[in-house]
């Protein structure tokens, strides 16, 4: 497995200097697609939340005429401010927790180029230490040996930080169960 995670991050690496634009656009598309659905509930929520966050002021200030005009009694009023303010207080929360959502959504991009300028480092490394997989790799998922053609395949996926399965698919070959080579090979997208 050694092998195989050393020239996954090798072959990310390269790809990262050779066309780095390319590279970062391919990164984004990945992580925007997994995130582009919530984000857009995101928006469309917090909107609809600011919208009525300005009703109930502009209720309060109805209320409160009303009570200096006579209309309202004390009593009332207070029911009805005590009302709108807690509804506000509900809805400032939620807007604070939806925009805490959005702006962790922001950090992605940073996240991204981040991590293309980290991987770049490492386009020539020739050993896989400690520190470079605390660096870059959240996880390795490693999938069952498979038969094909009369040799052994193992199927890997090295899931990075921040950005996860890049799009490459790391095959292991076995002859009389002892390790032959590694391969990486581009996949699509699954």
């Amino acid at each position: 497995m050694y092998e195989v995670v050393l020239a996954d991050i090798e072959q990310h690496a390269k790809k990262a200097i050779d066309n780095p634009e390319s590279f970062y656009k391919e990164l984004m598309k990945k992580v925007e697609g997994r995130s582009s659905k919530d984000t857009i509930e995101v928006i469309k929520e917090l909107e609809t939340l600011k919208s009525r966050n300005a009703e109930l002021d502009k209720m309060f200030v109805s209320t409160y005429e009303d009570k200096s005009k006579g209309i309202l009694s004390e009593k009332r009023f207070l029911m009805l401010s005590e009302s709108i303010e807690k509804e506000q207080s509900d809805i400032l929360g939620k807007i604070a927790t939806l925009e805490k959502r959005l702006e962790g959504a922001g950090s992605k991009a940073r996240k991204v180029e981040e991590f293309a300028q980290e991987i770049r480092q490492y386009a020539e490394i020739t050993e896989l230490t400690d520190e470079i997989l605390h660096k870059l790799i959240q996880r390795i998922e490693v999938g069952r040996t498979e038969e094909i053609a009369g040799e052994r395949i193992q199927h890997i996926k090295v899931i990075y930080d921040f950005v996860g399965e890049i799009g490459t698919d790391v095959e292991i070959e076995f002859m009389n169960g002892n390790y032959k080579s590694a391969k990486v090979c581009l996949v699509s997208d699954k």
